[in-house]
C-alpha cells in the first residue's frame, strides 16, 4: 500500500511512467512521457512479458488496477539486473524514499536535464548500483540520496550542486574517488562516511565546511589536501582513516574540533598552523576521543605558540609519540591529553601553563624527565624532578597560583 501511494504521487505529479523492454542479458527500463492532462489508463496484460507494460487509452478517467502495482513492486527485487534511462522524463525532483529504494538489481541509471533535486534516501540502499549519469541541472542531493550503494565505482558530481547533504554517500563501499566542484561549500556530516575503498579526494577551492565524521572510516584513504578556503572541521571528520599518512591543516583554520583525526592509526606526521587556538578533546566515555587520539604512528608534534590549551584526550594512546613540543602561549593541559602515550620520554613546561589536569601523563610509562621552566607556586610543589614526573604519571593534577 505504501508503494502504490508513493507511486501514485509520482505519476500524477509529473506526469510520468516507466515502461520496460526486454534484451538478451538485461533488462532495460526506459520511459515515456504522459502529460497529466491526457493520462491514461494504465494496466498489464498477463499475456505479455512481465516488464512490458501496455497502454491503454480507450478511458477518460485515469485509474490502476491492483495487479499493476504487483507487478511494477518486483520489478526491483527480481533476479534480472536492470538499468533505467530517465532521459526523457521532464521531472525535476526524484521524491524522497523514492521507488528505487532498496532496488537490490538496478545497475545503471540515466537522469533527466530537468532534475534539480534528488531526494533524501532516493537510492539508499541500491546495492548493484553501478555508475549514475547526473545533469547539470542537479543542485541539490539530499541526506541518504545514494547510502548503501555498496557497488558504486565513482561518481561525477557536477558544477551545479550547491549542497551535498548528510549521508549522501556514506557506506558506499566500492567508491575509489571524488571530486567536490567549486559550486560546493559545505559538505553534510557523515557525508562520505565507510567509503572503504575511497583513496582519492579531491576537495573545491571554494569549500568552507567539512562536516562531522564527512570521512569517518574511509580506510584506504592515505591522505588528503584541504584547501586555505576551509574555516570549519567538524567532529571525526576522519576519524577510523586507517590509511591516512600526513595531512596538512591550512591557515584558515582556527580550532582543531574533538575526535576530527582520531584513530587514524597510519598517521605519522601533521603541521599545526599558526592560526589554531586551541586542540579539543572529546569525551572520556567515548574512549578519549580527542582530535588526535589512538594516532598510534604519529612520532612528534609541535604545538605553535598560539594555542592556549590541549584538550581532554586530545594525544591519549598515540603510543608511538616521542617528542612534543608546547607552545610558549599554553596555560592549560586538559585531562588524559597525553594518557597512555608510552613512548614519550620528556616533556618541557613553558611558564605559561597554569593548569595539568589529573591524569593528563597517566600510564606515560617511559617519561623519565618532566622540566618545569617555571616552578614557583605549583602545587603540590615541582621542585623535585624524579618525584613530580612519578606522580604525573600516576595521574596527578598540578595547578601553579
Amino acid at each position: 500500500m505504501k508503494l502504490r501511494f508513493v507511486l501514485s504521487v509520482f505519476l500524477v505529479t509529473f506526469g510520468t511512467f516507466l515502461v520496460g523492454c526486454k534484451s538478451e542479458d538485461e533488462k532495460i527500463v526506459k520511459s515515456i512521457t504522459v502529460t497529466v492532462s491526457d493520462l491514461p489508463n494504465l494496466s498489464l496484460d498477463e499475456k505479455i512479458d512481465l516488464y512490458e507494460i501496455k497502454v491503454i487509452e480507450d478511458r477518460a478517467e485515469p485509474s490502476y488496477d491492483s495487479s499493476f502495482f504487483y507487478k511494477l513492486s518486483i520489478v526491483c527485487s527480481s533476479a534480472s539486473p536492470v538499468s533505467l534511462d530517465l532521459t526523457e522524463l521532464g521531472i525535476t525532483t526524484i521524491e524522497s524514499s523514492s521507488i528505487f529504494i532498496d532496488c537490490i538489481v538496478l545497475q545503471g541509471i540515466k537522469l533527466p536535464d530537468s532534475l534539480t533535486t534528488i531526494g533524501s534516501s532516493a537510492f539508499s540502499g541500491c546495492i548493484s548500483l553501478k555508475s549514475i549519469e547526473m545533469p547539470d541541472s542537479v543542485t541539490t542531493i539530499e541526506m541518504y540520496a545514494f547510502s548503501g550503494c555498496t557497488s558504486l565505482k565513482s561518481v561525477e558530481i557536477p558544477d551545479s550542486v550547491t549542497q551535498i547533504e548528510m549521508y549522501a554517500f556514506s557506506g558506499c563501499t566500492s567508491l575509489k574517488s571524488v571530486e567536490i566542484p567549486d559550486s560546493v561549500t559545505a559538505i553534510g556530516s557523515n557525508v562520505f562516511s565507510d567509503c572503504t575503498s575511497l583513496q582519492n579526494v579531491e576537495i573545491s577551492a571554494s569549500l568552507t565546511t567539512i562536516g562531522g565524521y564527512a570521512f569517518y572510516g574511509c580506510t584506504s584513504l592515505k591522505s588528503i589536501e584541504i584547501p586555505d578556503s576551509v574555516t570549519t572541521i567538524g567532529s571525526g571528520a576522519f576519524s577510523g582513516c586507517t590509511s591516512l599518512k600526513t595531512v596538512e591543516i591550512p591557515d584558515s583554520v582556527t580550532t582543531i574540533i574533538e575526535g576530527v583525526f582520531a584513530n587514524c592509526t597510519s598517521l605519522q606526521s601533521v603541521e599545526i598552523p599558526d592560526s589554531v587556538t586551541a586542540i579539543k578533546g572529546g569525551s572520556i566515555s567515548l574512549g578519549f576521543y580527542g582530535a588526535f587520539s589512538g594516532c598510534t604512528s604519529l612520532k612528534s608534534v609541535e604545538i605553535p605558540d598560539s594555542v592556549t590549551s590541549i584538550g581532554t584526550g586530545a594525544f591519549a594512546n598515540c603510543t608511538s609519540l616521542q617528542n612534543v613540543e608546547i607552545s610558549a602561549s599554553l596555560t592549560t593541559i586538559g585531562e588524559y591529553a597525553f594518557y597512555g602515550c608510552t613512548s614519550l620520554k620528556s616533556v618541557y613546561i613553558p611558564a605559561s601553563v597554569t593548569t595539568i589536569e589529573k591524569n593528563a601523563f597517566k600510564e606515560c610509562t617511559n617519561l623519565l624527565s618532566v622540566v618545569f621552566e617555571d616552578i614557583e607556586g605549583w602545587s603540590p610543589q615541582v621542585s623535585n624532578l624524579v618525584e613530580t614526573t612519578k606522580l604525573l604519571v600516576l595521574g596527578y593534577s598540578f595547578t601553579k597560583s
